[in-house]
């Protein structure tokens, strides 16, 4: 009997990950007021929704999308390896694609920034009514357990997610917490790394996209790509809750 050929499908958060440093964090020290609020978040007291909609709230007056575009430009770089694993994804006819809890407007911006606009990606949007931002979280879904976020990276996931494809993950924080439940492989640093080891996820450790491109290459060269159990068992069961 034939054994079936399992084909590598990755998804990468993107502050933190893609890029040094945390680009929302960096915007709204630029122009905004980030406590008593990010202690916050941090305490569970406030909920990243919440959060989101709090802070854009203290962006000075006056200030534009161009003006958080433009700073954005200017102050952010991405891992200096991520150009090469776009190349290498695309060589390989792998699909990658960003899953963000941040912002699209910035994520599009440093990817044009980088040369990297084709790249697809998923994030909330932003927009300014009167003097004043709001948030707008287009992936939301009060229906799974990572409702304190602003986009259900799960659904984006195992939405786009092929019967023939295993699904490969790369974060580093809170947001990445609920995909990596339902992902067949992961690669995981900082807090994210921590979540994994106390939840027994199996797991990469990685500091540059440089480690996480090795790897690939191993197994594509040995084709061993296959399902986790766990992950195949959760993505059925939320395809039968949802």
């Amino acid at each position: 009997m034939k054994l079936k050929v399992w084909k590598p499908h990755i998804f990468s958060d993107f502050d933190g990950t893609i890029t040094i440093g945390d680009v929302c964090i960096d915007i709204i020290e630029k122009f905004g007021q980030l406590e008593p609020f990010l202690s916050k978040l941090a305490s569970g007291e406030l909920k990243l929704r919440d959060f989101w909609h709090k802070t854009l709230r203290t962006f000075q007056e006056g200030t534009t999308i161009e003006d958080l575009i433009t700073f954005t430009k200017e102050n952010t770089n991405v891992d200096p390896y991520f150009y090469q694993f776009i190349l290498f994804c695309k060589e390989n006819s792998i699909p990658f694609e960003i899953i963000s809890d941040g912002f699209d407007f910035y994520i599009q911006a440093i990817l044009e920034k980088f040369n990297l606009q084709n790249v697809k990606y998923y994030a909330n949007s932003i927009v300014k009514l009167g003097n004043y931002f709001y948030p707008i979280f287009t992936y939301a879904n009060d229906s799974c357990w990572c409702e304190n976020v602003g986009s259900c990276k799960r659904n984006i996931a195992l939405s786009n997610l092929r019967e023939d494809e295993v699904l490969i993950y790369i974060g580093d924080g809170y947001s990445d917490f609920c995909i990596v439940e339902y992902s067949d492989i992961v690669f995981a640093k900082g807090i994210l790394s921590r979540y994994c080891n106390k939840n027994r996820i199996p797991h990469y450790n990685y500091k540059t996209f440089y480690d996480v491109q090795i790897i690939i290459k191993k197994l594509l060269e040995a084709q061993n790509f296959k399902p986790r159990q766990q992950a195949r068992l959760k993505r059925k069961k939320a395809f039968e809750v949802e």
